[in-house]
This record gives C-alpha cells, sequence and structure tokens, in this order.
C-alpha cells in the first residue's frame, strides 16, 4: 500500500539578501556566519560584512542557509532585523514578533478534520 502522503513543506526559494545595519547600528565591520541556527555558533574567521550581498533560502525558521557554502545568518539579531532581500529593499519590514507570529500560524499545520 501507498504511504500516507505528507503535506509540502513551502518552497524554498533561493534569493539575494543584503546584510543591513541600517536598524541594528552595530560597530562592527559585519555579522559571523554559523555553522549552525545558533547565535553560539560563529564562525572564528568568517563572516558578511554590512552592505554586501548573499545568496541563500530562507528556511522559515530565522535563518538564511547561504547557498554557497551552506553555513547560516540570522535575520535578526537582537530584535532587529540585518538580512533583507535585495528585491524588496526600502519595504517597511515586520517586526519580528509578526514575522515569529506568521511563521508560527503557516507551519503550525492545523487543519480542520472533515465532518
Amino acid at each position: 500500500s501507498a504511504a500516507p502522503s505528507k503535506p509540502m513543506p513551502p518552497a524554498q526559494v533561493e534569493a539575494v539578501y543584503v546584510a543591513d545595519n541600517s536598524i541594528l547600528q552595530a560597530t562592527t565591520r559585519g555579522m559571523a556566519l554559523r555553522d549552525a541556527k545558533s547565535m553560539n555558533a560563529p564562525q572564528k574567521d568568517s563572516g558578511v560584512e554590512w552592505g554586501a550581498t548573499v545568496r541563500g533560502v530562507d528556511e522559515g525558521d530565522g535563518w538564511l542557509r547561504l547557498s554557497d557554502s551552506g553555513l547560516y545568518l540570522p535575520f535578526f539579531v537582537r530584535g532587529h532585523r540585518v538580512l533583507v532581500r535585495k528585491d524588496l529593499q526600502g519595504q517597511p519590514a515586520p517586526p519580528p514578533d509578526a514575522v515569529r507570529y506568521m511563521v508560527g500560524a503557516h507551519s503550525s499545520g492545523a487543519v480542520a478534520a472533515p465532518t
């Protein structure tokens, strides 16, 4: 018998993002790449300078997986958005709470059972 079909995950689309320090106002030259989806897993000698572009896939959980290396960058640092899709630059970004709410609502998989 055929295995029950699982719902398809959201399409993961590759896009170009800009490392944006305009809101965070960090004094660093850029932000470190991560080996894992953790702010505590920075790479010591690799990063992205503010204003630079990176290509990757939005994992839907607050992290961007870079296409070339498979390493990660966070979309938010200390509650401030630091990655902006290049084709959406200049548009207001939703606050982190709204993003978390949308992600949670979208990925909950709650569907009313047929009666």
